[in-house]
């Protein structure tokens, strides 16, 4: 809701506590009953290529981070209380919960049809650390699920409907497809892409003393494309993207750049001397359901991720874009600076 949005702005720009934004799932009776559990090896190749995105990487390091588990999609603190479920049908959905080696078939109280995808809120954020901001939190994870079935429906060639929006689920409707039909190449270059999605340590400094790595950049065609899956026009959300050029990070039009200094303030926790880029998102002030064009943000920011997973480069997308620290760098003074990916090769 649009005021859950002032008080996410109001919090992160002047540290002052307003009263929590609403917990819609208080609203919503979304019951999920385990049915059973299910081996891998017994689900068809369709499923197995459907529930890519929500199996989880290696676990983490305790040395590194106390947040061990990770999906192709990142999760304040690894939380997630937002997860997916690929559909079977009759009312019952199957999902993976990170650390469980088989997965979990379950009955739900809402309609189910194959082939879609039920990105489900199971739960708040109730984390005092997060009162103010917790719907933003959970719509940007969402976006983010929502950014890596994209990705899977485009190595797919599916002709995806629209995403539909609830207050506590999301569904993305695929078509069929055929497993032997796929690009194997293509397809075990998309696992690599959820395997390596990463936000770097907990612990320490994010830091490249060895080079500026390559870096691919969001694209506006990308924009216009995820806001078409979205069935909202792509004027609500606005990005800049600064590149490393060994001296500052310049936006493409070489109009702005952000000192080594600047970054340095803003993100105590990364070095950006060898860093490769950093991207804002900018949401424009709109009255309808501002719900989606935060999740539309997460799903861009998603694509970021992804796009530029590899081995020892990490995306750190980042919340503490406080809005009256960066209004410079958009020219619309209607576009409100809330989000960004810090992209960096890492010893």
């Amino acid at each position: 809701m649009i005021e859950d949005l002032y008080k996410d702005i109001l919090y992160c720009n002047s540290k002052t506590k307003f009263s929590s934004q609403h917990y819609y799932c208080d609203e919503e009776n979304i019951v999920l009953t385990k049915i059973k559990e299910i081996n891998i090896n017994n689900l068809s190749p369709e499923l197995k290529i459907l529930l890519l995105p929500l199996m989880e990487q290696p676990m983490r390091n305790l040395s590194d981070t106390p947040y061990v588990w990770h999906l192709s999609y990142p999760s304040a603190r690894s939380f997630y209380t937002i997860r997916g479920f690929a559909g079977l049908g009759n009312n019952q959905v199957i999902s993976k919960m990170p650390g469980k080696s088989q997965f979990t078939i379950y009955n739900v109280n809402f309609e189910v049809k194959k082939n879609e995808i039920y990105i489900v809120r199971t739960k708040e954020v109730k984390e005092e650390i997060y009162v103010q901001i917790h719907n933003s939190l959970q719509a940007l994870e969402a976006g983010h699920i929502i950014g890596s079935y994209y990705m899977l429906a485009k190595l797919l060639d599916l002709k995806s409907d629209k995403v539909s929006f609830g207050r506590s689920i999301d569904v993305i409707k695929l078509g069929s497809f055929k497993a032997g039909d796929l690009n194997l190449f293509q397809l075990d270059q998309l696992k690599k892409e959820y395997r390596y999605r990463s936000r770097g340590i907990y612990y320490g400094m994010l830091s490249n003393w060895i080079k500026i790595d390559k870096f691919k950049a969001f694209k506006k065609t990308e924009l216009s494309q995820i806001s078409k899956h979205f069935g909202i026009e792509n004027k609500y959300c606005s990005y800049k993207t600064f590149e490393n050029d060994g001296y500052c990070f310049w936006d493409k039009e070489k109009h702005k750049s952000l000192s080594y200094q600047n970054l340095q303030n803003k993100f105590s926790f990364w070095d950006p001397r060898y860093g490769s880029a950093i991207t804002i998102f900018g949401i424009t002030k709109v009255d309808g359901n501002i719900n989606k064009v935060v999740e539309l943000i997460g799903a861009c920011a998603q694509v970021i991720c992804l796009n530029n997973a590899k081995n020892n480069f990490i995306n750190r997308p980042v919340k503490q874009i406080i809005p009256n620290k960066w209004e410079h760098i958009f020219s619309d003074s209607d576009i409100i600076p809330f989000y960004g990916v810090i992209s960096t090769k890492i010893d």
